[in-house]
């Protein structure tokens, strides 16, 4: 399998994620008034920050599930090195966010809870493991042996 092959699964399976993601993000803005105002890019102050943090949790596996379970249908002879890609851009990201977007949820007026931001990286990694898993699972093959 050619490298080019891989990276394709890789980028295709994160590119589902995050359509996935952003789609979910704005139900769940609609949904817990959680939108910030287009002119001041301030969240309201009746927002219901808490429950949009929860809601974003249960789509983050799903979503994570999803594009792994497409990278593995890309890259069919090792299906698990774009799911193990994906592992460590979820890990490398969610540390990033981590550490720098609290300071951007301050100024937007957020009240994030504090198991969010951790909570992310784990998630979204348990995720990509899982759909990785239904991937080669329902694939018929064993990644194992490379076929």
């Amino acid at each position: 399998m050619s490298i080019g092959r891989l990276l394709v699964a890789l980028i295709v399976g994160f590119l589902v994620v995050q359509i996935v993601v952003m789609v979910t993000n704005v139900l769940g803005g609609v949904i817990f008034d959680s939108l910030p105002d287009p002119q001041t890019n301030m969240i309201p102050a009746e927002a219901n920050t808490p429950g949009m943090c929860m809601w974003n949790i249960a789509w983050y596996l799903p979503a994570c599930a999803v594009g792994a379970f497409v990278a593995t249908r890309i890259g069919r002879a090792k299906p698990w090195w774009p799911v193990l890609g994906m592992a460590g851009l979820i890990v490398l990201i969610g540390v990033l966010y981590a550490v720098f977007a609290p300071p951007m949820y301050r100024e937007m007026g957020a009240d994030v809870p504090g198991w969010y931001l951790p909570l992310l990286p784990v998630t979204g990694t348990i995720g990509v493991l899982l759909g990785g898993w239904s991937g080669v699972r329902f694939s018929g093959r064993d990644s194992s042996r490379g076929r």
